[in-house]
């Protein structure tokens, strides 16, 4: 099948969780043996050759595909500002690729790629099937904060529009599905695809043992993440928790992190093998979260050996359950603490076979060699359906 694959980005030149699972999208379709076009741009408009992208992902050797840089424009920081790149983005991608003479089968568009295609599509300007991924729909969740509720209001009706105009959208599974069926998207044109995990997390895994429960939390400085409320529960119960300790992954500000004796903040890690051996030394990751998709982290997190406390958003629970971590109440302080002290309650027996449970639910279920089987053959079938133009 030939695709046309569009982001805003590919890991590991531009970080998140879109962009991680751009790259491994694009990795095994051609694994798979598919054609691919990728449109990708990276924020601080460097150029990086198309050998070098191919060499960072490991596709050198690869012949079907063709990968494109474009400029993700940037306009004043007034509110909406990001609404209005991000279209100018769409009509840069369907001026350059409604010009080529290539044929695709399918566009799988990530975010607010495909936008200004399905408009052309609706008046016929466009003839290939568009897909959009929305990932989480952080919008129709939980907002924290003012600035959260403000930007949840702005992307709501055009990310609404997209998923209720384009052929078909890709939910992560979960709540995720939910909010879709909500909006009015027929279920019919919802394609399941989760995230998945490259199978090198897997390998070398060797877990160290110590006599604390060494809890991590990795994670972007955004409020929708929820530190600021762990870090406030770990505060009331500081003197509590002598034997939990927490890392703190992430580009957290000097002014935002409190001072406890057993919390620790480790800084940015943007290499995979470092975030590997960070994981490998820690028993329990904590995903505190107000809204989410579904979090790569989590995946990554099962993948070596670790247990997983969550708070029950996104597709947070089709990953987690009592056999291999906790799911919080919800995000609120209380909660977390209520969780913290199951945490202080559980032994490091237990923890183990958590992790244990979730390493071999998590190689069985979210490989990427097996979701992508399953993705490409989905997307076959809708394209042989006669409601598609």
């Amino acid at each position: 099948m030939r695709w046309l694959l569009l982001t805003d980005g590919l890991s590991p030149f531009e970080m998140g969780g879109m962009q991680k699972h751009s790259a491994n999208l694009l990795k095994h379709l051609l694994t798979e043996g598919h054609s691919v076009s990728v449109a990708h741009c990276v924020t601080k408009r460097r150029r990086i050759e198309e050998s070098e992208v191919k060499r960072q992902l490991g596709i050198e050797e690869v012949a079907n595909c063709e990968i494109k840089q474009f400029v993700f424009p940037k306009m004043n920081r007034l509110p909406g500002h990001y609404i209005k790149e991000s279209y100018l983005y769409s009509q840069k991608l369907f001026q350059y690729y409604s010009q080529q003479e290539d044929t695709w089968d399918i566009v799988f568009a990530q975010g607010f790629t495909g936008w200004k295609f399905i408009e052309e599509r609706r008046k016929d300007n466009w003839k290939v099937p568009v897909i959009n991924h929305f990932h989480g729909l952080e919008m129709f969740q939980n907002a924290f904060g003012w600035k959260g509720k403000l930007q949840q209001y702005l992307l709501k009706s055009p990310v609404k529009w997209n998923v209720l105009n384009a052929d078909a959208t890709v939910s992560l599974g979960g709540s995720i599905t939910g909010i879709l069926e909500n909006l009015g998207v027929n279920r019919s044109k919802i394609i399941h695809l989760p995230v998945g995990i490259d199978s090198k997390w897997f390998l070398d895994n060797v877990k160290e043992r110590s006599s604390q429960i060494r809890a991590l939390f990795v994670g972007r400085f955004e409020s929708r993440k929820g530190l600021k409320s762990l870090l406030q529960a770990f505060q009331k119960m500081e003197r509590e928790v002598s034997d939990l300790t927490l890392t703190v992954v992430g580009d957290i500000p000097f002014t935002h992190r409190l001072s406890m004796a057993n919390v620790f903040y480790h800084g940015k890690v943007e290499r995979e093998e470092e975030m590997m051996r960070i994981m490998s030394a820690h028993d329990v990751l904590i995903v505190p979260s107000v809204a989410e998709g579904m979090p790569t982290v989590i995946l990554e997190a099962m993948s070596r050996e670790m247990a997983v406390w969550c708070t029950p958003v996104g597709a947070n629970e089709v990953m987690v359950d009592s056999e291999n971590g906790f799911v919080f109440k919800s995000f609120k302080s209380k909660d977390l603490v209520n969780g913290l002290k199951q945490l202080i309650q559980t032994s490091h027996d237990q923890l183990q076979g958590m992790g244990s449970v979730g390493y071999e639910r998590c190689l069985n279920t979210w490989s990427w060699p097996k979701l992508i089987d399953k993705f490409s053959r989905d997307v076959q079938i809708f394209l042989e359906r006669k409601s598609v133009k």
